[in-house]
């Protein structure tokens, strides 16, 4: 599988790391026990994005390339999509089961300065800021859709005839679960979400929307699946 590069700043980053998988290894027991700190090398090089342990060498020593952002400097998602990356890459160079490679993958944490960058899988519910969906392009999916789907209900509701357009403004995105698919490296996330869709045509209102939705992001891989209602002053007025 592909993997982005990061690229470090120097190469004892790496080697740390090399060391932590060894170490974890040898606490999992087993075959993993028997791994040596060169193929620990390579595993880490693997979940880099590099060929090998000579690749990366070769890359960090050359300085020309900026330093990729430590886990702690990027957002929930991009975290968490570089942890499916990571899980998927050790698993392939290694040919171990899954289980064991997220488990070496959340003791490593290979692109991590410490332990305070925390992924969706740290915890069963995660608020998402907009910016945390904004990376990824899937805020942006969510307004669409939401716009596109609520116009003639947000139109209704609002007395306005069909003209101009409506917009949605998500509020508010919470994640409910996440769970990584078994047939490549991607994430299903579900979870739910406040909008406000306004009208912007000559009468202009708005009304509050509150769904859920179910995503899956991975590379080349971005399918929502929302549902939503609308909400008027007396109820419920819209939903599906």
């Amino acid at each position: 599988m592909s993997v982005s590069r990061f690229h470090l700043v120097h190469l004892g980053f790496a080697r740390g790391k090399a060391k932590a998988l060894h170490a974890a290894c040898r606490m999992k027991g087993g075959d993993l026990a028997r791994k040596t700190l060169s193929e620990c090398q390579s595993g880490v090089a693997a979940m880099l994005g590099y060929q090998s342990w000579s690749e990366l060498k070769a890359v960090t020593e050359s300085k020309g390339f900026p330093p990729s952002p430590l886990d702690e400097r990027a957002g929930l998602l991009a975290r968490t999509m570089r942890e499916v990356d990571h899980f998927r890459a050790l698993e392939a160079t290694w040919d171990i089961a899954t289980e064991d490679a997220i488990g070496l993958v959340r003791a490593v944490r290979p692109t991590a300065g410490g332990d305070h960058a925390p992924t969706l899988s740290d915890g069963p519910l995660t608020r998402l800021s907009p910016t945390d969906f904004a990376e990824l392009g899937t805020l942006a999916d969510l307004e669409e859709w939401v716009s596109f789907d609520a116009v003639d209900a947000a139109l209704a509701l609002v007395g306005t005839p069909a003209v101009g357009g409506t917009v949605a403004d998500v509020v508010d995105v919470e994640v409910r679960a996440a769970t990584y698919l078994d047939d490549g490296p991607a994430i299903r996330i579900s979870g739910t979400f406040s909008a406000l869709v306004r009208d912007i045509g000559p009468r202009s209102g708005s009304a509050p929307v509150h769904g859920s939705f179910v995503l899956e992001l991975g590379p080349g891989v971005s399918r929502m699946q929302p549902s939503y209602r609308l909400v008027a002053p007396n109820g419920v007025f819209w939903t599906t």
